[in-house]
């Protein structure tokens, strides 16, 4: 599944964090948001990247079934590339 992470602050280690999990993912659009594929569930990737109650880092992780709007070309691509956890 594509999730959307979106940090609340800037964050020099959710990039390496990101990398940690060795998953596909988009950062073009980066820092503001990143498109990752986790075969995980929305809270255990959100864990993993310290979206928790013991860590300071603050941000959303959302799920993507559905999308719309403008966009890169390659934006497009990678989402339909990776929709499906691949």
């Amino acid at each position: 599944m594509i999730f959307a992470v979106i940090p609340f602050e800037p964050s020099p280690v959710l990039q390496e964090k990101i990398r940690e999990l060795e998953v596909p993912t988009y950062d073009a659009e980066a820092p503001g948001v990143y498109f990752v594929s986790f075969k995980g569930t929305t809270r255990k990737l959100a864990e993993a990247l310290g979206y928790n109650e013991d860590d300071e880092e603050t941000g959303m992780v959302i799920p993507v079934s559905n999308y719309f709007g403008f966009a890169s070309q390659n934006l497009w691509e990678w989402l339909e590339a990776y929709r499906n956890g691949d």
